[in-house]
């Protein structure tokens, strides 16, 4: 009596064999085996046997077939059809994946066949897959906005107003009474920038050294702008607003209420 052939593979193999594979002739090569008929019916027999999960490889297998024999295919199974539609983005590429002809009625009895088996096409795009989203990947910046970083970000908020519009700007690289210069339509404008997280007030005084004038506030003390300093103010809110305000304006002041001074408002 002959005895039966010896495996050369575990079942445990040729499990995550299975799962690896993409269709039964990948899941005999890697088991080393002849993809052959004889060897891919040996690996679905003992498949079958454990129970295990085929269906990512029922269509490739069809498909293989088709492919040889230079034919399209005619049928395919409800499980099938679910799994090719899960991982397809449209139904042409549905159509290829099955093994089926691109022409004729089968894009009907295939979306047909959907709809019966009550298989969710809510992922699917058409002609338009090239629109449908991609995954969404992590980034590595989770904190939210706070309003105590509003004086960090007025320089730049001022450089990208001016610089959308084709004016040149141009930053100190000593300590300056002013932010920037700005090249204008009238020459070159020295602009001081200001934040404030009141929508209603602002103030527009510097610090100056020795001439503090109580304990608390030591050597230091808020003094206006002199008209020999700067030109202009850029004025950036948290809320978004911003104005651009001549000194000569608010010469002298050393807070200003911004709704009398509406007129400067700067379009977004």
């Amino acid at each position: 009596m002959a005895m039966a052939r010896r495996r050369a593979w575990s079942d445990d193999q040729l499990a995550q064999a299975v799962s690896n594979a993409n269709s039964w002739r990948e899941v005999c090569q890697k088991l080393r085996l002849r993809p052959g008929g004889s060897g891919v019916e040996r690996v679905r027999s003992h498949g079958a046997r454990l129970g295990l999960d085929t269906s990512h490889l029922m269509h490739k297998v069809q498909v293989e077939a088709a492919q040889a024999t230079g034919r399209p295919r005619v049928g395919f199974t409800d499980d099938e059809l679910r799994v090719v539609i899960g991982g397809s983005r449209s139904w042409a590429e549905v159509i290829r994946k099955l093994g089926l002809s691109i022409g004729g009625g089968d894009y009907l009895r295939v979306q047909r066949a959907a709809v019966k088996g009550g298989i969710n096409t809510s992922h699917m795009f058409g002609q338009l897959w090239n629109q449908a989203p991609v995954e969404t990947l992590p980034v590595p910046f989770t904190k939210e906005y706070d309003e105590a970083n509003l004086h960090r970000v007025g320089s730049a908020v001022a450089t990208a107003w001016f610089m959308a519009r084709g004016y040149t700007v141009s930053i100190p690289v000593e300590p300056a009474r002013y932010d920037m210069v700005v090249e204008s339509d009238a020459g070159l404008q020295r602009v001081q920038v200001k934040t404030s997280g009141n929508p209603r007030r602002v103030s527009i005084t510097r610090t100056v050294y020795g001439v503090g004038t109580t304990p608390s506030g030591g050597k230091y003390g808020r003094r206006p702008y002199e008209a020999h300093e700067i030109d202009l103010f850029f004025i950036y809110l948290a809320s978004g607003e911003m104005f651009l305000i001549p000194l000569a304006a608010v010469l002298g002041h050393r807070n200003i209420a911004l709704p009398r001074y509406a007129g400067y408002q700067l379009p977004a």
